[in-house]
């Protein structure tokens, strides 16, 4: 039974506790306390807080390669989420590839920055005169990008950067053809040595015509339900990438790629949103005061989404229940402490991808308040509803029905007896900050 290390600031009673070191072969993840409920994960598995898979140029060796996926295809869209080493602009050294299926000097589908002009550029070619379309911006800080493209048969190509406007190619329609390897992080794997001088991380493919809608929730974060690529980069050792979508085409990392880390190195629950989850057998007590905590890795920008994102949900029925998750219908974070069908409920900010946040959801008396990093964002109005005492399921990433599928990264997730007080809950949260090293202020 894996726990935490001593230290806490006043003694605690854990209902439950689940730490991501105790997940068993990416099928459950045991309780972490004495008379608790294991989870049983569907899709879900043990990953890291890895930032991603950090590339260098000048070598053939800086590559991931995914195999000879997409060789016909009328309709393809590429997401790739990337941080450079070295601000990259007009008159840089070199190009630097961010994806290639290089088949030869005649027949490519590339992207890359051009150090001519210092834009992005995507072309594709089979035989003739490529089909390019060209970024508007040409200037590249050291902060995180992302890139989204496509190519259509009929509508042409489309591109966006970051949450841009989309740069339209409407004559670009040729159809893919193309029998080579698919590369991340460079053109190709053991020829160029253009590669990528950064990270790539949460890289998505896909062969449907998404909506500007779905363009929109893909560069912040969910991808769409039938991705046929899903590449979260998270693993964090070895040399596969796994892909999480439809196609199951893992992909090699080549010998000069490394993980990258950033200050926090820590085992996580590994959630993709296309059908991943977890859930307990009946019987956890969310009964009388209680603190609900989910601490983790956040990978979304919770604003303005087109789709719901549940970090947890402890259900007995409707009328009876904790939910802390994202609402797309009233575009807000929330926590729900709902008993005999009242609910006291309380909105927090929305985080940002790659932040890392402690909640603590406080159930004081029959009023819910919601804390992020030691600091109360919102306390729901006081109700006369306490919960009822009977067994509920926990839900993690995803509500009680299946749907709502999440993509944020928890370390840790508990339910905690009695109802801590603003001190407690400051003292708590830095406790947690300490166990993981988390780049947060408190």
């Amino acid at each position: 039974m894996i726990g935490l290390p001593s230290g806490a600031p006043f003694p605690i009673t854990y209902r439950e506790l689940w730490l991501p070191p105790g997940i068993n072969e990416n099928a459950s993840l045991p309780t972490s306390v004495e008379g608790g409920h294991g989870l049983a994960f569907t899709g879900a598995r043990r990953g890291t807080t890895a930032d991603g898979v950090h590339g260098i140029d000048g070598v053939a060796t800086s590559n991931i390669n995914l195999g000879a996926i997409h060789n016909a295809e009328n309709i393809l869209y590429i997401k790739i989420r990337f941080k450079l080493d070295q601000p990259f602009s007009i008159a840089a050294a070199t190009d630097q590839y961010l994806f290639g299926k290089y088949d030869g000097p005649n027949d490519y589908l590339i992207g890359w920055l051009e150090a001519d002009d210092g834009m992005f550029h995507m072309a594709h070619a089979e035989g003739g005169a490529p089909e390019t379309i060209v970024s508007v911006e040409d200037t590249w800080d050291i902060g995180w990008h992302v890139i989204f493209v496509s190519l259509h048969n009929v509508n042409g190509q489309r591109l966006r950067v970051d949450a841009s406007d989309a740069v339209v190619e409407a004559g670009n329609t040729l159809a893919i053809s193309l029998a080579a390897d698919f590369c991340l992080l460079a053109r190709d794997d053991g020829v160029s040595t253009e590669g990528l001088a950064g990270i790539e991380v949460d890289v998505v493919m896909g062969i449907a015509a998404l909506t500007v809608a779905q363009e929109y929730d893909l560069i912040n974060g969910p991808p769409p339900a039938a991705a046929t690529e899903s590449y979260l980069l998270d693993e964090g050792r070895g040399v596969t990438s796994y892909d999480r979508g439809s196609g199951g085409n893992d992909g090699a990392l080549d010998s000069s790629c490394t993980w990258a880390y950033g200050q926090v190195e820590q085992p996580i629950i590994s959630f993709d949103s296309l059908n991943d989850h977890a859930q307990s057998s009946a019987g956890v007590d969310i009964s009388g005061d209680a603190v609900l905590v989910w601490v983790g890795k956040i990978k979304a920008n919770m604003d303005a989404l087109g789709k719901d994102l549940n970090l947890c949900k402890m259900y007995i029925d409707a009328d009876n229940n904790y939910g802390l998750y994202y609402s797309t219908g009233r575009d807000e974070l929330t926590f729900d402490c709902v008993g005999n069908g009242i609910n006291s409920r309380s909105i927090g900010s929305k985080p940002l991808i790659d932040s890392y946040i402690i909640y603590l959801c406080v159930a004081d008396g029959n009023t819910g308040r919601f804390y992020a990093n030691g600091t109360l964002m919102a306390a729901g109005p006081a109700t006369s509803g306490a919960r009822a005492g009977g067994a509920a399921i926990a839900y993690i990433a995803r509500r009680d029905l299946v749907s709502g599928l999440d993509i944020n990264k928890p370390l840790l997730i508990a339910l905690i007896d009695g109802a801590f007080t603003p001190k407690q809950v400051r003292a708590y949260s830095r406790y947690l900050k300490n166990v993981f090293n988390l780049p947060i202020s408190i």
